[in-house]
């Protein structure tokens, strides 16, 4: 049977909305995260800002993404 021991055909066709709603009960952990480092380390840089790099690696990020959604729809 194709498809046979793997993982996604397996979860149905709603599989990444499943992966997706799995990491929800990570928030609070990590809010709770937040506040800790925050009454620990209040001086320490918080990284709340996007710098240069940070645009630069979504911008190609993007592009990896856009170009491997295109390549789905290109004939082999």
């Amino acid at each position: 049977m194709p498809g046979e021991g793997r993982l996604l055909p397996r979860l149905g066709e709603h599989a990444g909305q499943r992966v997706d709603a799995g990491s929800l009960p990570l928030v609070p952990v990590q809010r709770a995260a937040n506040a800790v480092n925050a009454a620990e380390r209040p001086l320490a840089a918080t990284n709340a800002r996007f710098t240069a790099l940070d645009w630069l690696v979504v911008v190609l990020g993007g592009l990896c993404v856009a170009l491997a959604v295109l390549g789905t729809f290109v004939p082999a």
